[in-house]
């Protein structure tokens, strides 16, 4: 019987998500596909609108499909660039810090920065 080599399995390489297009990962490819498929396919059926009325879906289609391929290759090329010598989940936190403060009528999931808490109820008061 053959004897199979020993691996080293650390636990850092088996937890990271895998890799699906160009170093992206399927959080990652699934955020350019929402935005380049939705940004396309709105685009698209302005466009047909505008030109052929009667069959606007058409050019919708197409487009959507156009910024979908190019969306997600330069996108994860792109990506690529950004995770480099970064922590692993750094875009999508960065992603999320971002919506976050841009968002005004939900509550913030972050915290940003250190302000002075108390669970008193009567004010801080300096004893002399």
């Amino acid at each position: 019987m053959a004897h199979l080599p020993e691996t080293d399995l650390v636990a850092a390489v088996l937890d990271r998500d895998p890799r699906v297009i160009k170093g992206a990962t399927m959080d990652e490819l699934l955020m350019l596909v929402k935005f380049f498929g939705g940004s396309g396919f709105v685009t698209g059926l302005i466009i047909g609108l505008i030109f052929v009325p009667s069959y606007a879906l058409i050019p919708a289609i197409v487009i959507t499909l156009i910024s979908l391929g190019l969306g997600v290759w330069m996108g994860s090329v792109s990506l690529l660039t950004i995770k480099r010598d970064k922590p692993q989940g750094y875009v999508l936190q960065w992603i999320s810090i971002k919506l976050s403060q841009k968002a005004s009528g939900l509550k913030p999931k972050f915290i940003y920065g250190a302000r002075h808490f108390s669970i008193n109820r009567k004010p801080f008061t300096q004893n002399k």
